[in-house]
């Protein structure tokens, strides 16, 4: 007789006690298209002669626009949010928010996508771009798929509407 087997479940990391909130000053399509050249040579010859190196546009005014939606995320989804502008560095702007106040978050990612149209915004593991939730395909592939279980609550999403609205109705987006 064979001794029963112990079928233990998957581990799983803890949640993080922080989640970032950045706007990458590099295109994450980008960046995994540099990597995926890394791994492959043969697709690096299309990069080089792309004409676009890959950096996101960042508008002058983009300082006023952020702290307008931090406004905005503590008016509509009561998140009270240091968003920095960093001159240099990865991101462009960047804010860290606690695990429990992801879904305020997500939102505000959504809110900044509107703000900057064409924008990549990172919310912890997920990239969010004109509104829609991306992520990485599973394993070593180096696509981003649109993330099909990422949903705001009702609630939540009447509150990004009228946040949308309001900054529309100032001619703020």
């Amino acid at each position: 007789m064979s001794p029963i087997p112990s079928l233990k479940g998957r581990r799983r990391n803890p949640p993080a006690a922080e989640i970032l909130l950045a706007i990458p000053r590099i295109s994450p399509e980008r960046e995994l298209a540099v990597i995926q050249a890394l791994i492959k040579p043969q697709t690096g010859r299309a990069l080089r002669h792309q004409l676009a190196a890959g950096e996101q546009a960042w508008p002058r005014d983009a300082a006023t626009r952020v702290a307008q939606v931090a406004t905005a995320a503590e008016v509509h989804f009561g998140l009270q949010l240091a968003i920095h502008v960093v001159p240099d560095g990865e991101y462009l702007a960047i804010a860290r928010v606690g695990s429990g106040e992801l879904p305020a978050a997500l939102a505000t990612a959504v809110l900044l996508s509107k703000v900057f149209p064409g924008t990549w915004i990172v919310v912890g593991r997920l990239f969010v771009r004109d509104g829609r939730f991306f992520r990485r395909e599973r394993g070593v592939k180096l696509n981003l798929r649109p993330a099909s279980n990422v949903h705001l609550t009702q609630p939540l999403r009447a509150a990004l509407n009228r946040a949308i609205a309001g900054m529309n109705d100032r001619g703020e987006a």
